[in-house]
């Protein structure tokens, strides 16, 4: 399974479950477009889930849950992103996991 965000655009990134999902160099890429083109965080999927995490844990916390890929945050996103009487799906589950490093920039907007 593969990532791509900024598709379309010059700052295009792509990364996949086999890469290290947390590299620094990364997230700091993906950062560093967002910015050049100006993109809103708050629109992404992901957001209200973050949101919803900041009002239990710290920013700190946060990623460090994040980083870990700790189940129960992953979790919590999952729950957030789809009907919970739906079940657990594996394809969301990596799905989730393959765009930790954006969750990560998100953190970071707070």
């Amino acid at each position: 399974m593969k990532a791509s965000i900024y598709n379309g655009t010059k700052y295009e990134i792509s990364w996949s479950l086999d890469d290290t999902l947390t590299d620094p160099t990364l997230i700091r890429n993906i950062e560093d477009a967002g910015n050049e083109i100006d993109i809103d965080w708050k629109k992404n999927e992901f957001y209200s889930s973050i949101e919803l995490l900041l009002e239990h844990y710290s920013k700190i916390d946060l990623i460090e849950k994040l980083q870990d890929e700790d189940p129960e945050i992953l979790e919590i996103i999952r729950l957030t992103l789809e009907n919970p009487i739906a079940g657990n799906s594996p394809v969301l589950e990596d799905f989730i996991r393959l765009y930790l490093p954006v969750m990560l920039v998100i953190v970071n907007t707070f």
